[in-house]
């Protein structure tokens, strides 16, 4: 995902977490492929961003939504919650849901 996103931990507790993303403009290989004429995130690479933020392994998907277009330049949020090895994501952009996802870890 080369260059594809920088991010910025807000706030980490035991189980809880706050994740700032932003993302590369359109120019990115990733946002070019994905589609050449309406450049939106692929929702499975909402899922790989935050497994690799997280250095976790992902065994299984239980659920996913993907509610909203994540686009070139766009800043979101993750909040993830954790209960064993189960990861519930939500991310936000501007206050409104744009997916969610639950995620089993390795």
């Amino acid at each position: 995902m080369n260059n594809l996103y920088s991010f910025n931990v807000l706030k980490k507790e035991n189980d809880y977490t706050e994740i700032e993303v932003s993302f590369a403009d359109k120019s990115h290989e990733i946002f070019k492929a994905h589609f050449p004429d309406n450049s939106l995130l692929p929702g499975f690479l909402q899922i790989d961003i935050i497994s690799e933020i997280l250095s976790i392994d992902v065994i299984k998907v239980k659920k996913a939504k993907f509610l909203q277009a994540i686009l070139p330049e766009d800043k979101v949020t993750y909040f993830v919650k954790i209960k064993d090895k189960t990861f519930n994501v939500k991310i936000e952009k501007e206050n409104k849901k744009c997916s969610e996802f639950s995620i089993v870890q390795k």
